[in-house]
């Protein structure tokens, strides 16, 4: 994303790449915040089998985490994966050359 954000020069381009950079860190942190602090206290997670005392919350809210932090993260990298494209879409190349380089920079080849 910052290397996106040398190259694009066009304020609605650089909204989406903030947006995207925004939308994955808060994400992020809601992750982390959900593993860290799934039991009380938190040694409890390692503990438990040791009989020690404590709360874990319910089995599926990490799993659920897991798939919606995936599915963000998965989302992200598709739309700055296709950000190369923007460029290319008012450059005066013939259309196989444009499609060479957006597969080059999208990675497909």
């Amino acid at each position: 994303a910052l290397f996106l954000l040398r190259i694009f020069m066009a304020r609605a381009h650089r909204y989406i790449i903030y947006a995207s950079v925004v939308c994955i860190l808060v994400m992020s942190f809601v992750y982390l915040f959900i593993v860290l602090f799934q039991c009380s206290p938190i040694s409890h997670f390692y503990g438990q089998v040791l009989g020690q005392p404590g709360t874990c919350v319910d089995q599926n809210i990490v799993p659920g985490a897991t798939t919606a932090f995936s599915v963000v993260s998965a989302a992200v990298d598709f739309v700055l994966a296709l950000m190369p494209i923007a460029i290319l879409w008012n450059v005066r190349l013939g259309k196989p050359t444009k499609f060479g380089i957006a597969a080059l920079g999208t990675g497909i080849l």
